[in-house]
Parts: C-alpha cells; sequence; structure tokens
C-alpha cells in the first residue's frame, strides 16, 4: 500500500448553478442520463426557474445574463429560444476558454478540495458529500468567482485571448446578477463579444 488517496470509481455529473451572493442550485444529473439540449432544457424549466423563484426573485423579473460554457447541450437552438423567450440574455462564452468560466477557475477546486482522500462506495454518499461541499462554499463567502468575472476576462482581453489560468473541469452554468450590465460589457470589450 503507497498511501496515496483511493479515488471513487464512480463519477457524478453536476449542474451547479450560481451568481455572486453565491450557489442557487445543484443538480445531479440521473445516472445513464444523457445531459443533452431536452435534458437541460427540462432541468432549466423544471428546476433552476423555480429555485430561482425562491431564492432570487428578482432574476426572474430583472432577465439576468446567463454564462455557460460551449457544451452542445447548452448552445442548441431549443436552449437559446428557451432563454430568449425568458427574455434571459445570454453572455456568450468564447470557444475552449475555460479559464473564463468561473466554474472553472473558482468553484470546483474549491468542491473538490474537501472531498480529496476520501472513498465513497455509493453515488448517494458522492452526492451528498458534494452537497454539503457546495453549501459550506455558498454559507461561507466563497464561491465568489462571478465577482471576478470582469477582471478575468478583461486579462484576457490584454493577453489578446492567450490563456491565464489552466485549471480545467466540468463546467456548469453561472448567473450574473447584480453587475451592472452597462460597465460589466464595457469591460469584457468589444473584442470578446464580436
Amino acid at each position: 500500500m503507497n498511501g496515496s488517496p483511493t479515488q471513487s470509481a464512480m463519477k457524478v455529473m453536476f449542474i451547479v448553478v450560481y451568481d455572486i451572493d453565491g450557489v442557487i442550485l445543484h443538480h445531479a444529473v440521473p445516472p445513464r442520463q444523457t445531459a443533452n439540449a431536452d435534458y437541460y432544457c427540462r432541468f432549466l424549466q423544471h428546476h433552476l426557474r423555480p429555485a430561482l423563484r425562491r431564492k432570487r426573485r428578482h432574476l426572474v423579473v430583472q432577465n439576468p445574463i446567463i454564462l455557460h460554457d460551449n457544451a452542445r447541450s447548452h448552445t442548441a437552438a431549443a436552449v437559446k429560444d428557451l432563454l430568449h423567450r425568458w427574455l434571459w440574455e445570454i453572455l456568450e462564452h468564447p470557444p475552449y476558454s475555460p479559464d473564463m468560466s468561473p466554474c472553472d477557475y473558482d468553484l470546483f477546486t474549491k468542491v473538490k478540495e474537501p472531498l480529496q482522500g476520501t472513498r465513497y462506495n455509493t453515488r448517494g454518499e458522492l452526492i451528498r458529500a458534494i452537497g454539503r461541499s457546495i453549501r459550506n462554499i455558498s454559507k461561507d463567502g466563497r464561491a465568489d468567482g462571478v465577482r471576478r468575472l470582469p477582471n478575468i476576462w478583461q486579462k484576457v482581453i490584454n493577453k489578446e485571448g492567450d490563456y491565464i489560468e489552466v485549471n480545467c473541469s466540468k463546467t456548469g452554468l453561472n448567473l450574473i446578477s447584480d453587475i451592472n450590465k452597462a460597465s460589466f460589457m464595457r469591460q469584457l470589450g468589444q473584442e470578446i463579444m464580436g
């Protein structure tokens, strides 16, 4: 035995939604479920929107800006149409840019930290452990990647698109709220928005 931590044999895909006030929702995708556009639309309708009504009512009426990665399920016409119907704006995420996603450069590293070295025997144990980790991060105010987003994007603009950080993992969805949209867009610059 070499003393190194053992890894759990199972994997769980999560969709995590957060804004500058912390995590709004975390959702474990069921086993053997493909997280395709149809599933993602159902998630938005049946999980995210109700969670926003309960936890961030102002976002439902203020038409939030959504940032999610370029996964096919996020960029599909059905998803874009749904968000357009709700009058939610999509902040386009440049391709191959995990260094510009708050989930990648901030949240998932913090979620994984307390779980390292622990072996989970069931999917339920793993989901509960991840849920606890996410709740603790949110409660402690450490889900602050969205606050840093304008500065991160400005660094990328200054480096003409070169990567600034390399910390890649699965990404989730981020809601950008309470950031003055006009100043946010000025900070991003026209280079990003095309």
